[in-house]
């Protein structure tokens, strides 16, 4: 982390020099800001001045009209470039922003510098040379004046100075009549070249002035990162110092035993903990392989297991039964890691074992005395209450009050039965005489049932319950009552039974489901001679589907058939898949003649209703085999055989028909 902080802030003042784009574009946006600054002195002088010319011209020669429009223009082209210049203050637009600005104003500007050419001609066009002489001052002086204001953006200047300064020559030189006319319009032009000579070179001053800057700016705020970063890097090193102390002082008087190896296995580091747990000297392990400690006891399969663990990337844990350098066995919990190295390959490996003999005899002498106490042990469960022989709780465990959701206060002293087992599942009162724990208050045989308890907000939820009675010298004083919420369970059998039965595709019954009600069928026809009969189902042309439109689609139309099948068969009725685009459809109480009108409502409802893609229609069909159950068939085969004769036939004859056999 040090090495990266230091090379980052070498990068920042290196690139110092590389970044003029983002200095050339703040230079711009400064100097274009500083534009719409000037941009309030600007308009006065830009009224005043017009008023005075204005004013003065109307008394002498202009007519009052012309100088009062021209004036007007001036001053609403002013106020103009004066919004503009508020708006941007306003914003402070950032460097891409203020390109269009700046273009905003120079053409505000160019605006005013037509408008004040305009003013040569009202003025100086046929007017006293006084007049001449006066205006023409006014507008070199409105031209001295922009330089300083305009400066900082040269398009802006240039433009009205030019718009200003050649109409101006071009009608004294138009109106010339004497030396002195000649040498006045030259000397405007001479002016004009001036100017821009000049604002060129204040321009140069201002742009190199902002520069310097920003230039500077950066240097300092890349010398202060560099030196924050340094401070960083050097605090980090300390900590990295202090930590490598620690770790090693962690490692070495750690009470597990630690060992490196590399990837051969050989042991290339271990602690004084493996020194004092296994009797080898560090000296005796260093190159040898940690099965050195190898028991005998432990199965070949967990070693393969270790190193297929390992070898995959993951750690591994385990128990092991190990043997010391003197012979004698103990055991260590062993938590084995693969070491990355910085390509992301295994480099070494890392055991952090600790010695766990004497839990393993404690663990030894627990379950000698639970092979005494295993009828206790059954008896508790998550929950228990103990009742006496009135039906009143007497006591009740917390995990029991967490399940029902009730306080210790609401259950001692009341009745059980009524408090949490009062209904059955499907809401009707369920009789305390004939619950499990009243049966056993009566005559103490012990009971182990499932029943549903209610909670405390009247939920109820499926629990295995243990009764068990309590004696006391010799008399039944009531019993005790241990149960479990096995609504988990439950869900997770209801979910297995589901997967087991049902096609994760389409949702109806799957194979096995489908054949193993088809055997109840037909053993129902072989006793009772009831009616019931068999459609096979195929769709049509189905891998042509698939390689048109992609197995996506192929799917959807499989789950729209499945669809169509519950909107037309009965609730008796039993649609499934039987593999591939191949269903079964079983009809109870349904002769050959049903089966047939059956078969061939559904092959043309199928045939008029193509499944719906956002990619357009996909109409497809089915061909069907039906066939009625017989007394005298001796397996559910020969049923299918049938049915799937007849399907053949369809198939053979075009497809997208019905054939009985």
């Amino acid at each position: 982390m040090m090495g990266k902080n230091i090379l980052a802030a070498a990068t920042d003042i290196a690139s110092f020099e590389k970044n003029g784009p983002d200095i050339e574009a703040e230079a711009q946006r400064q100097k274009t800001a500083l534009l719409f600054r000037n941009s309030g002195i600007a308009q006065s002088v830009n009224v005043v001045n017009a008023s005075l010319l204005a004013y003065v011209n109307a008394l002498n020669h202009a007519s009052s009209g012309s100088a009062l429009l021209w004036w007007s223009l001036v001053v609403v082209i002013a106020a103009g470039r004066y919004l503009l210049a508020r708006r941007f203050l306003l914003a402070m637009p950032d460097a891409a922003a203020a390109v269009a600005w700046r273009s905003r104003y120079i053409f505000a500007t160019a605006l005013m510098g037509a408008a004040w050419g305009a003013g040569t001609v009202v003025f100086m066009w046929k007017a006293p040379d006084g007049a001449q002489l006066f205006t023409g001052l006014v507008f070199s002086g409105m031209v001295a004046g922009a330089v300083p204001l305009l400066a900082s953006v040269p398009t802006a200047l240039r433009t009205f100075v030019a718009l200003v300064n050649i109409p101006m020559s071009a009608v004294i030189l138009l109106q010339a009549k004497t030396p002195l006319h000649w040498a006045f319009g030259s000397m405007s032009l001479i002016f004009l070249a001036a100017v821009l000579a000049s604002a060129r070179y204040l321009h140069e001053t201002i742009d190199v002035s902002i520069r310097l800057g920003l230039e500077q700016g950066d240097l300092v705020k890349n010398l202060e990162q560099a030196r924050t970063a340094a401070e960083a890097s050097l605090s980090e090193l300390e900590k990295l110092t202090e930590s490598q102390r620690l770790l090693k002082a962690a490692v070495e008087q750690s009470s597990a035993s630690i060992v490196v190896t590399d990837t051969d296995a050989r042991i290339i580091f271990a602690n004084a903990a493996f020194t004092q747990i296994t009797g080898y000297s560090v000296e005796e392990a260093l190159g040898r392989n940690p099965r050195i400690l190898k028991s005998g006891r432990t199965k070949p399969e967990t070693y393969r297991d270790l190193w297929e663990t390992l070898v995959s990337g993951r750690a591994w844990h385990h128990e092991l039964c190990n043997r010391k350098k003197d012979g004698e066995l103990f055991w260590e919990a062993a938590n084995i890691s693969p070491i990355m190295d910085a390509q992301g390959r295994i480099s070494h490996y890392l055991g952090v074992m600790d010695d766990i003999t004497d839990r393993k005899h404690a663990e030894a002498e627990i379950l000698r005395l639970s092979q005494w106490n295993e009828l206790l042990l059954n008896s508790a469960g998550e929950g228990i209450y103990g009742v006496e022989q009135d039906g009143a709780v007497t006591f009740i465990n917390p995990a029991a009050l967490a399940i029902l959701g009730l306080e210790k206060d609401e259950v001692l002293g009341r009745n059980a039965h009524q408090l949490m087992h009062h209904h059955h599942q499907d809401g009707s009162p369920y009789l305390e005489e004939d619950c499990p724990i009243h049966l056993t208050r009566q005559d103490g045989i012990r009971r182990q049932v499932e029943e549903v308890y209610f909670r405390r907000d009247g939920e109820p939820f499926p629990v295995q319950m243990t009764v068990t009675p309590m004696q006391g010298d010799g008399q039944l004083m009531g019993v005790e009552v241990v149960f479990q919420d096995i609504s988990s369970r439950k869900k997770m059998e209801q979910d297995l039974v589901r997967l087991a039965t049902t096609d994760p595709l389409t949702g109806v019954a799957n194979r096995r489901r489908f054949l193993e009600q088809m055997e109840m069928e037909w053993a129902r026809v072989r006793r009772f001679g009831t009616l019931a009969s068999l459609l096979m189902v195929d769709v049509d042309y189905f891998k042509k589907i698939n390689d048109a439109h992609g197995h996506a689609i192929g799917d959807e139309v499989l789950r729209h058939l499945a669809d169509l099948s519950v909107a037309q068969l009965r609730r008796l009725d039993l649609f499934g898949r039987l593999g591939g685009e191949e269903f079964g459809i079983l009809l109870p109480g349904t002769d050959g003649a049903g089966a047939l009108q059956v078969a061939e409502e559904f092959r043309r409802n199928v045939a008029n209703s193509p499944l719906q893609t956002n990619e357009g229609t996909v109409p497809f069909s089915i061909s069907i085999g039906a066939t009625a159950f017989e007394r005298s068939d001796r397996l559910p085969d020969q049923i299918l055989a049938r049915a799937d004769a007849a399907l053949y036939r369809a198939k053979e004859g075009g497809r997208n028909r019905v054939e009985a056999n």
